[in-house]
């Protein structure tokens, strides 16, 4: 991953739009424009199941004592994976609650290494089926929330590609102030929706070939290999 600064990525913008004497949008305006492509970057990704791509994660210590539910990180936007430590020499991932079901139960141990522990997201908090039978550590995965960028030195990580996609995003909105009479708005957008393509395949053909052999699931609980 690579830091792109802020006024990095305003001077590129405003390259793309074509507006090197920055007349037209100042650069607070633009500054604006870069935050709002930041946003739908991240909205692209997460529709196009790349979220991992954003994700950090933190533990959360869990116990028979602290009861089912417990309190998602401040930052925490959309939800990628939840690990539970088993024990047995590997983190063990658990299901999402069907989010239609007001009461779900579990068939079996529930904790339990041979049997699958689920979890259900509320308004910041997450909620452990069954409740923790003892001490356990879970490790969530997830997408923060973005904080917009305000000083020039402020960055944010972007990497293969990703940085161009803002900038013409950001470029769509400033050649838009002058009424586009060449349809500047459209070549950019057809610009970013490549750029858009060939990182997704790039990633999609790394994620072609797994790194490791991966759970193999059975209808309760799970084999291992």
């Amino acid at each position: 991953m690579a830091t792109v600064r802020l006024d990095t990525l305003r001077n590129d913008a405003y390259l793309a739009a074509d507006q090197a004497d920055q007349t037209l949008c100042p650069p607070t305006e633009v500054n604006r424009y870069v935050n709002q492509s930041i946003r739908a970057l991240r909205r692209f990704l997460i529709e196009n199941n790349a979220r991992d791509r954003l994700q950090t994660k933190t533990t959360i210590a869990v116990s028979q004592a602290g009861g089912d539910t417990y309190t998602l990180p401040s930052d925490f936007a959309y939800v990628v994976n939840v690990f539970w430590d088993a024990g047995v020499g590997r983190l063990l991932r658990m299901e999402e609650c069907p989010s239609n079901e007001t009461e779900y139960t579990i068939p079996g141990g529930g904790w339990n290494f041979d049997y699958v522990v689920r979890y259900e997201l509320l308004q910041g908090s997450i909620r452990f089926i069954p409740a923790p039978s003892a001490s356990f550590t879970v490790t969530l995965k997830y997408v923060p929330q973005f904080a917009d960028l305000a000083m020039d030195a402020d960055t944010v990580e972007l990497w293969d590609g990703l940085e161009e996609w803002v900038t013409k995003n950001a470029a769509m909105w400033m050649v838009g102030k002058e009424g586009d009479p060449e349809g500047r708005r459209a070549q950019l957008a057809q610009e970013r929706d490549e750029v858009g393509r060939q990182i997704l395949a790039l990633w999609n053909r790394n994620r072609a070939e797994p790194r490791r052999v991966l759970d193999v699931y059975k209808p309760v609980g799970r084999w291992y290999y």
